[in-house]
């Protein structure tokens, strides 16, 4: 099988699968730069209101700034975290 094409199927399969999950990706500034439709469903925010956003005090409230940052430290280094449940906020302020 050609290469490119096992990424890509792996790709759509894990995309299938996190469809009904919030999704959000962060750069090393914990800047959001994935945030698939689960998480605008459940935010309330667009993709375009939240790209490039610090995701600290816009989706994550500050005071699970300390949680927050261990689990993305664990997930930095390429371990699976399935279930975390923390509070996000959203754009009508629940």
């Amino acid at each position: 099988m050609d290469k490119s094409i096992g990424l890509s199927e792996e790709r759509i399969k894990k995309d299938k699968k996190n469809r009904n999950n919030l999704v959000i990706t962060v750069d090393e500034n914990e800047r959001i730069i994935k945030f698939n439709k689960k998480s605008q469903d459940l935010s309330g925010y667009s993709k375009e209101e939240a790209l490039n956003k610090q995701i600290f005090g816009f989706i994550i409230p500050n005071r699970y700034e300390k949680q927050w940052n261990k689990f993305l430290k664990i997930s930095r280094k390429n371990k699976i975290v399935d279930d975390i449940k923390l509070p996000i906020i959203t754009k009508n302020g629940h």
